[in-house]
């Protein structure tokens, strides 16, 4: 995919700009799904076109060596920080605070004794409702280093690619983000 998205590419800045709509439809799914993984569902889309809107207006700069998948990527989650900087700076506002229904299933969590326990105590869903009130109140670029490494699985290189990081600062921040969610789980 990588010479024929170079050539494609290259087609679009020759002037044949129709040729930019092969890109959107081969990566859309991608960029929909990173992107849902990041911002609210409602503003999914709007953001997702924000991605393909800033990739047209930089096509001049990628560089045709190098993955068009991973340079889209790299777009694609600076506009998710980017919305969230327009959202304000206040982190409080970038998640819902603990409610009751979230202090309960910490408790049972805590209280469990076993994995298997803990699975029949409580659900995936409430689950998923402490993660992302966690990840809401992190940082945009930890709360993507921690979604891209722990929910997507990609592993530390990839991400560092991707994000345009060295190796040794995605293990730092992976670190310093996971403290922090420990921290707020335990209420400190």
């Amino acid at each position: 995919m990588s010479g024929e998205d170079s050539e494609t590419v290259r087609n679009v800045l020759d002037g044949d700009v129709d040729r930019f709509e092969h890109l959107v439809e081969r990566y859309k799914q991608k960029v929909f799904s990173m992107v849902g993984k990041r911002v609210p569902p409602a503003d999914v889309p709007s953001v997702s076109q924000d991605v393909f809107i800033r990739c047209f207006r930089s096509l001049k700069n990628y560089s045709t060596g190098k993955p068009f998948e991973n340079w889209l990527s790299r777009i694609a989650l600076r506009t998710c920080y980017d919305y969230w900087r327009e959202k304000g700076s206040d982190l409080t506002a970038r998640g819902p605070d603990m409610t009751e229904k979230h202090e309960a299933w910490l408790e049972k969590a805590r209280a469990a004794v076993s994995l298997d326990e803990f699975d029949e105590k409580t659900g995936r869903e409430e689950a998923n409702e402490v993660l992302d009130s966690v990840l809401g109140r992190l940082a945009p670029e930890d709360r993507a280093l921690v979604t891209m490494l722990y929910l997507d699985d990609m592993s530390v290189k990839d991400a560092a690619e991707t994000l345009g990081w060295k190796h040794s600062k995605v293990k730092v921040r992976a670190m310093r983000a996971r403290r922090k969610m420990r921290e707020m789980l335990k209420g400190e």
